[in-house]
Order: C-alpha cells, then sequence, then structure tokens
C-alpha cells in the first residue's frame, strides 16, 4: 500500500479503488488454486536476454532549471517502473526486488558521473545472480572512459578450483574482477597488528637493556 501511494505521489495523480485480479497457489508445486483472471490470454516466456533487467537513466539535463530536471526524473522513473510491472503482468516471472526511492537512484547517477571507476560487490557464490550488466552499459554510456569492476566478497567461501573456474569465465567474458575477502582482511590486518606490537616490544626490550649499567668487577 505504502508504495502504491508514492507511485501516486510521484506520478502526480489520484487514484480510486479497484480491484485486483487474485491468483492463490501452492508455492511448492505452483499449483492454482483461486485464479479471478480465468480466460486471460496465456503468459509469454522471457528470453534469456529479456531477464536482464533495465535500470533507470538519467534524463539530459542540458539547458533545464532545477524543477524541470526534477520533473523529467520523476517521469523517467515512472515510466521504468511501468516497464518492469508490464513485464510481470506479461510474461510468466516475478521481478527480483528492487530499490524503488528515486532518490536512491539520483545519488547512483550523480556518482556515475563523477566517478572514473563503478565497483559492483557480489557475493562470490553466485556473481551472476548479483551483477547488473545494464548498470556496466550503463555506465559506458554515459562516458567510454569509465570503468567498471565485479568485486566478488566472501571469496574465503569458495575452494580453489571454484575460483579458477570464475576466473577463467570471467577473463573469457572479458570483465573486469577482483577476488576479495573481508574475514581474510580483518585476519590479515590482526596479524599485522600482531607483528607492530612484537616489534615494538622488541625495540622497547633493547632500549631498556641498552640503558642498564655495565658493572666491572674489579681485579685484586
Amino acid at each position: 500500500y505504502t508504495d502504491f501511494m508514492n507511485t501516486a505521489e510521484l506520478a502526480a495523480r489520484e487514484f480510486d479503488e479497484e480491484k485486483w485480479n487474485v491468483k492463490l497457489l501452492d508455492a511448492q508445486t505452483r499449483q492454482v488454486y483461486i485464479d479471478t483472471n480465468e480466460g486471460a490470454i496465456p503468459l509469454k516466456v522471457l528470453t534469456e536476454e529479456e531477464k536482464l533487467l533495465p535500470i533507470p537513466r538519467r534524463p539530459q539535463w542540458t539547458g533545464l532549471t532545477a524543477e524541470q530536471l526534477k520533473e523529467e526524473e520523476n517521469k523517467i522513473f515512472q515510466e521504468w517502473r511501468r516497464h518492469l510491472a508490464s513485464i510481470q503482468e506479461d510474461y510468466d516471472c516475478v521481478v527480483t526486488p528492487y530499490e524503488k526511492n528515486l532518490e536512491f537512484w539520483r545519488q547512483l547517477w550523480r556518482v556515475i558521473e563523477r566517478s572514473d571507476l563503478v565497483i559492483q560487490i557480489v557475493d562470490s557464490r553466485h556473481p551472476l545472480l548479483f551483477r547488473s550488466q545494464d548498470l556496466e552499459k550503463y555506465v559506458k554510456e554515459v562516458s567510454t572512459l569509465k570503468q567498471t569492476l565485479v568485486l566478488l566478497n566472501k571469496a574465503d567461501f569458495l575452494t580453489e578450483e571454484q575460483r579458477k573456474g570464475w576466473a577463467e569465465y570471467l577473463t573469457k567474458e572479458n570483465i573486469n574482477f577482483a577476488f576479495f575477502s573481508a574475514i581474510s582482511e580483518e585476519d590479515l590486518n590482526i596479524e599485522d597488528e600482531e607483528d607492530k606490537i612484537m616489534t615494538k616490544k622488541g625495540e622497547d626490550l633493547g632500549e631498556s637493556v641498552s640503558e642498564e649499567p655495565v658493572h666491572k668487577r674489579s681485579q685484586s
């Protein structure tokens, strides 16, 4: 409900209450128990290319006032959301959760415009599920000089063979990438701190030894 009202507010329109088509089905077997839209046109199936959802683009802002730009951004954003809604209505699919706050996309647009390198942090256990190819495409649309990098986080969950396999695949696909593990990095930082502490203790011990007076036994 909140999401619907936010959409209505962005579109600057008033909506009357209407009945929605309802389908009740089993989450495991997908068996349909209730369908208020029986007799409707069968849903189409998405191709692999169509499954790659687009991200909204920032409109051309040259020559626009701040208020005009805001209106254009609202317009582009609403068109994008209607497109995603139509995909769910026309195809046998469910759109994965995505950011519905326009302010988020405004910040992303500006970050891309000001950055030389845009990094996507993905889960290394299934990087293709989290990677947005359209984001990489948009970065190049803004400027061909900009670079993108896929950072495969939680690399410590992968075996050496799995990391090698992903490295070969990403290299073949000409994708800039790097493996990263926050846990491994933290362990390295702890080891560095321990080394610094041990080094400091050694230095302090050396200073204390050198400062002790040297007593010579006198010979009779």
